[in-house]
């Protein structure tokens, strides 16, 4: 039609932008050049088959998780403007930080745990300051309870109060050194403000002295600060922190955070994904899922038989099997048993550090999974000692790879509660072992 055109999209199995577009002449006989593609994306074509673990954990997260377990480590926290303190905001414990001073018991909001005060000129002509914080809250500052901050940025001291100081007010603090000189990070409701300065104390004829011991007292800020956030990490991956849930509405931020949360269970390939491209892969994988379901189990079970024997294919096909999957929090069914803090290696002396386990019982027909729930992982796993049991434990390594300890082998050892046990594993090669060579060796 006239005035008007078609925007046509061609498929490419490559990135590259390296294409022409041609037409070919009738009446020359020939083809003409026309124009350079305008983009090339990145699609991933998706083949029939399971949907991943990590895919059904962001699915279920998307539609029925409104409050979720806060995983976000201690410095991730300070980066983030989506927590004030350690604390996500708008969640419960966002309120404030209770202390005890005067003989009462007080509160305090995050927003006011730190500020600026005693902000000065001296003779000199140097601003200096000092940094107040609630000591709760900040331990490691009373480093600094006794010092003053001298400013190394050309300003006045009014121009530093209207930018730093007068009605301001932070939630976090931290202290970095950095050449010689310290670098105070700030961080308020919206962002975190750096403050250039040095360390010094003023004398009676009100002149300022540089201290001699600030690498002294950074060394020992660090070291309190560092065992602050160790505590916190280690209560966070125990599930040990109170109020640690968040609540989360808007559908962008909770496919966010449903991206973080599942980024431990996915595969090889999935987790080489940037979120934009998850999201991607999601849609196309939520069609491939429709496609899937509409499978009978055995067309299903033939799928997954030829697949490569990663944990997550040889779960699903145990699942479809008629086989019990379970979580930790059902280790109540097991007959007689025990818990072991596991480490593995190869028979090759090749150590593994796997992101999950998997005991199967062939006697119970189950399966638990061991996936870092509730404290229980790789490193912390729990499995019957009775005798009836038929245990084989499977390992899914970083990189994708599964590897297995067979049912003779725990036939043939002693396990005590609570004791650690170093698993000597053999590695199995998914590229060249399919799921139904797996579950032959493993004897399902």
């Amino acid at each position: 039609a006239k005035d008007k055109s078609i925007d046509m999209n061609f498929a490419t199995t490559s990135n590259d932008s390296t294409y022409n577009f041609y037409a070919y002449d009738d009446n020359k006989g020939n083809w003409d050049y026309l124009n350079k593609p305008k983009t090339v994306t990145s699609k991933t074509i998706i083949k029939l088959k399971a949907p991943t673990i990590a895919f059904q954990l962001y699915q279920n997260y998307m539609a029925y998780t409104k409050r979720v377990f806060d995983s976000t480590l201690f410095n991730q926290r300070f980066e983030s403007n989506t927590y004030a303190y350690t604390n996500y905001k708008g969640s419960n414990d966002s309120t404030g930080i209770s202390y005890r001073a005067q003989r009462r018991e007080r509160r305090r909001s995050v927003y006011s745990l730190v500020k600026i005060n005693n902000v000065r000129k001296t003779k000199d002509g140097s601003v200096v300051f000092k940094v107040s914080s609630l000591n709760v809250s900040h331990p490691e500052m009373s480093e600094f309870e006794n010092v003053y901050f001298a400013l190394n940025e050309n300003l006045s001291s009014s121009e530093f109060k209207a930018k730093y100081a007068r009605k301001k007010l932070y939630n976090d603090i931290r202290i970095v050194n950095s050449g010689g000189e310290l670098e105070l990070k700030l961080k308020d409701k919206k962002s975190i403000k750096n403050i250039s300065a040095s360390l010094v104390t003023i004398d009676n004829k009100g002149k300022i002295q540089e201290i001699k011991n600030t690498n002294t007292r950074i060394k020992r800020y660090n070291k309190r600060l560092k065992a602050r956030e160790q505590k916190f990490n280690k209560d966070i991956v125990k599930g040990r922190t109170d109020n640690n849930e968040i609540k989360v509405s808007d559908p962008k931020q909770l496919s966010q955070y449903a991206f973080h949360l599942v980024k431990k269970s996915m595969n090889a390939e999935e987790k080489k994904m940037s979120y934009n491209e998850w999201v991607d892969y999601c849609k196309q994988t939520e069609k491939n899922r429709i496609e899937w379901i509409k499978q009978t189990n055995a067309e299903k079970l033939a799928v997954l038989a030829n697949a490569e024997a990663t944990g997550e294919n040889l779960i699903q096909s145990l699942s479809l099997s008629g086989t019990g999957i379970y979580n930790c929090d059902q280790i109540q069914r097991l007959e007689n048993p025990v818990e072991i803090f596991a480490s593995y290696k190869t028979e090759e002396n090749q150590k593994l550090k796997p992101k999950l386990a998997y005991i199967l019982d062939k006697a119970n027909n189950s399966v638990f999974q061991y996936d870092g729930y509730r404290g229980y992982g790789a490193g912390k796993i729990a499995f019957s000692k009775s005798e009836k049991a038929e245990n084989t434990l499977l390992t899914v390594n970083d990189d994708g790879t599964v590897a297995i300890y067979k049912t003779a082998d725990f036939k043939n050892k002693e396990f005590k509660n609570k004791s650690q046990f170093d698993f000597i594993v053999t590695k199995i090669n998914s590229n060249y072992t399919s799921v139904s060579d797996l579950k032959a060796l493993i004897g399902f």
